[in-house]
């Protein structure tokens, strides 16, 4: 199946406010194409706005609870970073919101598999508004 993958970065990235992004437009354009985006974040409270906002997205069970694996044992942090890894790595396109035009994660996946990384941070805008700042 193909798929894009909604990476947003929290933590030392996570957007301050006033900070502009393009993220939710992107969005409305991908599913006005017909394509399916998968979400994951290591901010479960940026990540709820995003599904608030745009209820078609698509989660991954292990950023639902119960936090467990398929043999019932509870998820570590590193375990649902390592999974979160593995769909950005099998995506078809990155979107990238994070601070800055830039996180590591979703870089290693994009180089990795020579796929689009789309940062929607508004410093790397054109004059119409939509990013400029394609990485791969």
């Amino acid at each position: 199946k193909v798929f894009a993958v909604l990476h947003v970065r929290g933590g030392d990235k996570r957007a301050v406010p006033g900070r502009a992004f393009c993220t939710d437009a992107v969005l409305r354009q991908l599913r006005a194409c017909g394509v399916d985006v998968v979400a994951v974040s290591d901010d479960a409270e940026m990540l709820d706005g995003f599904l608030a906002r745009h209820p078609w997205l698509l989660t991954p069970p292990h950023h639902r609870p119960p936090k467990v694996d398929t043999a019932g044992r509870k998820l570590t942090k590193l375990d649902v970073e390592l999974r979160d890894l593995a769909l950005l790595m099998r995506g078809s396109g990155i979107l990238q919101h994070s601070s800055q035009g830039y996180s590591a994660f979703g870089v290693v996946a994009a180089v990795a598999r020579n796929v689009v990384l789309l940062n929607t941070d508004a410093h790397a805008l054109d004059e119409d508004g939509w990013p400029n700042k394609i990485l791969f």
